[in-house]
C-alpha cells in the first residue's frame, strides 16, 4: 500500500508515498469512507508531495468525482486541501473544482502549512499540525 492515513481531532490526512493510479485512489476512498470517524471529519488533507506521476484517465477522474459526490451526502461539511507539486495532479484538482457543483470545497497548495491555514479560514476552527 502506497498511502497512509493519519486521523486528527477534526479530520484526516492521507499521504501518498508513490505514484498514483486509479486503483490506489479507489482503495483509499473506500478505506477512508468505511471508517466511522469520517462522519465527524471536517477536513481531508491529501498530501501528494512525494508523487512523481498520476496515471488516470478523464473517466477515472469522473469516477473519483462521482464517488465524492455520493459521499458528500453523508458528510456535506468536509473540506479538501490538496498538497502537491506535480502539474498533472494540480490540473486534476483544478478540473475537479471546475465541475458543476463540486462535491467538496477544495483547493491545492504546494505546502501543508498553507493548506492548514486555508482550512482554518474555511472552517473557523484551529487546524494544528499533529505532533
Amino acid at each position: 500500500m502506497s498511502y497512509a492515513f493519519t486521523w486528527e481531532k477534526d479530520g484526516v490526512v492521507v499521504k501518498y508515498t508513490s505514484d498514483i493510479d486509479i486503483g490506489m485512489v479507489k482503495r483509499a476512498q473506500n478505506e477512508m469512507h468505511g471508517d466511522p470517524r469520517v462522519d465527524g471529519a471536517r477536513y481531508l488533507i491529501v498530501d501528494a508531495v512525494a508523487v512523481n506521476s498520476i496515471n488516470t484517465t478523464r473517466r477515472d477522474e469522473l469516477d473519483i468525482w462521482a464517488y465524492d459526490a455520493g459521499a458528500s451526502h453523508r458528510n456535506p461539511n468536509l473540506r479538501k486541501a490538496y498538497v502537491a507539486k506535480l502539474i498533472e495532479f494540480v490540473n486534476f484538482v483544478n478540473w475537479y473544482n471546475s465541475m458543476h457543483r463540486a462535491p467538496y470545497p477544495s483547493k491545492v497548495f504546494d505546502n501543508e502549512a498553507d493548506a492548514r491555514k486555508w482550512l482554518e479560514s474555511e472552517l473557523q476552527i484551529p487546524i494544528n499540525t499533529p505532533q
